[in-house]
């Protein structure tokens, strides 16, 4: 399915650049920094998917800017139609906690580079483990203006990132969760 389509399925406008969250919003997933960033950069359309009814309603109360989405949970089959209907999509982990920082699970970056949307990553362990800057773009954790200039800095260059999506895509279907595997084991018997 091409951008059009998805968008046109989710109603999104198609004449705006738009940046997709799809996750939960623990403290340490930088929910809260991507939004700061968003309302900094009125030009573009924020969506963020997912987060319980509680902190969703939280999010809207604090963050009213109207480029800002926030639509609660979404069935998990439409999730990918929303990654694909993304110009950039974004894990903005944050570096302050363990969790995030060394034990986070690739599962939503392997889904991110499976849509084949460019994607902005925090530059935390967890992360870096997986990818390096031949599939994604890094930016420095919990560093609004960082995340920021690396949004601009996609949007504005969609075709540039074309070599990068392509490289997550492949690296995606050949990853293995041996490594991972091998370390949560280690992590267990230390």
């Amino acid at each position: 399915t091409n951008k059009e389509q998805t968008r046109n399925i989710l109603s999104l406008p198609l004449n705006k650049k738009i940046v997709v969250y799809t996750g939960h919003f623990y403290s340490w997933k930088g929910v809260d920094l991507l939004a700061l960033a968003g309302q900094d950069l009125s030009q573009y359309e924020f969506y963020f998917v997912g987060g319980n009814p509680k902190s969703v309603l939280e999010y809207k109360a604090k963050f009213t800017s109207p480029n800002l989405h926030f639509l609660g949970y979404r069935p998990h089959k439409e999730i990918p139609i929303w990654q694909k209907s993304a110009d950039c999509l974004v894990i903005p982990n944050t570096a302050k906690e363990d969790i995030s920082k060394y034990y986070t699970s690739p599962m939503k970056l392997f889904e991110y580079m499976a849509s084949g949307v460019p994607i902005v990553a925090s530059s935390i362990p967890s992360i870096m483990e997986i990818v390096s800057e031949k599939e994604v773009t890094f930016f420095e954790p919990d560093n609004k203006e960082s995340l920021k200039d690396k949004i601009v800095r996609v949007l504005q260059d969609i075709e540039g990132m074309k070599e990068l999506t392509t490289n997550a895509r492949n690296k995606v279907q050949n990853y293995t969760w041996e490594k991972r595997a091998k370390k949560i084991i280690k992590f267990i018997y230390e």
